[in-house]
């Protein structure tokens, strides 16, 4: 008896250890929110037993069993100038999209551990999951591991993917990012909408992603990749698409099936702060302003005298100011109602029982937060 209960367990096992797939997450790019929100399905995915490699900028702060991480391929030098957010209008936004896409790409490809990643061969996977949002080269990596690759879109997706992915993407009600509209658009609103999207589908084929594909064949250089199909090709021909949006705080618009809306897997239970944001926090009669202006932007590159405005009116407001910022300047005076910080725990913050306004760039994530603990944004 002793020695069948043995052989089945050991039959169990070994069936689950072969049921195991090796998961890569290609998503070099040093956007935060774009990885973080896709990371809780990582971490679900080496829980199961899967063996899942992330390649990122942005590394597990903690090591999870089965979960390895590749990176990061960045330096602290900042690529986007917040002059440049302060300058844009609906058309430079797209124009800004590709410039600081192919600026990134550039940096994060020429890595040295990236190429050692790239060339290779000890490594075989099940399964490519990539983000093609300023990287579609990076759905190459499907060829390279033979393997059927997964698109992950931090956001509800725009013209510039809907177009390979075959999704009507009609202007006339569906907003693209660029306009900062909503689906409720006047005739100037739709205007501006057709401009953007007409850009995404048609310039953007001549004017960047030629040099998306000048970055993939310079960098991406792996054993059979003359073999490689057109990148056009193989942006047609992503297995699945999963979206960090849902319709509920969106825009109802139609899906073909194998495109699937996931947002909202990071939202997880507040945290009690640290004693000293809970105490600023306590103190806050008349609420709490919150800005976050995203990886990327910085407010050490305002001018100076833009941003001594900037502090001045924020300092007569009433409500206490946090905001995700260091000042590089030992001149700067801080009033009392304003704190800053190179990070603060934004989930955390949402949750405490102080009324919040929550100013923010990257609303890719927050948008779940600010409607699940019921708080204004602007």
């Amino acid at each position: 008896m002793l020695p069948s209960v043995i052989f089945c367990s050991v039959l169990c096992i070994a069936t689950t250890i072969t049921r195991a797939a090796n998961i890569l997450v290609f998503m070099p790019l040093p956007i935060k929110s774009h990885v973080r929100g896709f990371q809780p399905l990582f971490q679900e995915l080496s829980n199961r037993g899967h063996n899942v490699t992330v390649v990122s900028s942005f590394p597990l702060d903690h090591p999870v069993a089965n979960y390895t991480d590749i990176g990061p391929f960045i330096d602290k030098t900042r690529a986007r100038n917040v002059m440049d957010l302060v300058r844009m209008n609906f058309i430079t936004s797209v124009q800004l999209k590709w410039r600081i896409g192919i600026q990134l790409s550039e940096m994060v490809m020429s890595h040295r551990n990236m190429k050692q990643f790239v060339q290779s061969n000890s490594n075989s996977y099940d399964l490519v999951m990539v983000e093609t949002f300023g990287q579609e080269y990076a759905v190459a990596m499907g060829h390279k591991f033979n393997a059927p690759v997964i698109n992950l879109a931090p956001a509800m997706i725009w013209t510039s993917i809907s177009k390979w992915l075959h999704v009507p993407s009609t202007f006339s009600y569906i907003p693209d990012a660029c306009t900062q509209s909503t689906s409720d658009m006047g005739f100037v609103e739709r205007l501006k909408n057709t401009i953007t999207g007409l850009m995404q589908s048609y310039v953007e084929n001549y004017l960047y992603l030629p040099k998306t594909k000048e970055v993939m064949n310079t960098y991406l250089k792996y054993k059979g990749w003359e073999s490689r199909p057109p990148l056009e090709h193989m942006l047609n021909n992503v297995s699945l698409t999963l979206v960090n949006s849902h319709n509920a705080i969106g825009i109802s618009r139609p899906y073909l099936p194998g495109i699937i809306e996931v947002g909202g897997m990071h939202i997880k239970d507040p945290k009690p702060l640290p004693r000293n944001l809970q105490t600023f926090l306590d103190a806050a009669r008349q609420g709490v302003i919150f800005f976050s202006f995203g990886t990327l932007v910085n407010l050490n590159d305002l001018p100076k005298e833009k941003l001594k405005i900037f502090i001045s009116v924020l300092g007569r407001l009433k409500q206490k100011i946090i905001i995700k910022w260091t000042p590089d300047d030992s001149n700067i005076k801080l009033p009392q109602n304003i704190m800053t910080g190179s990070w603060f725990p934004q989930r955390d913050i949402l949750g405490n029982n102080v009324k919040t306004l929550f100013s923010v760039i990257d609303l890719s994530k927050n948008l779940y937060l600010i409607f699940t603990y019921n708080f204004y944004i602007i």
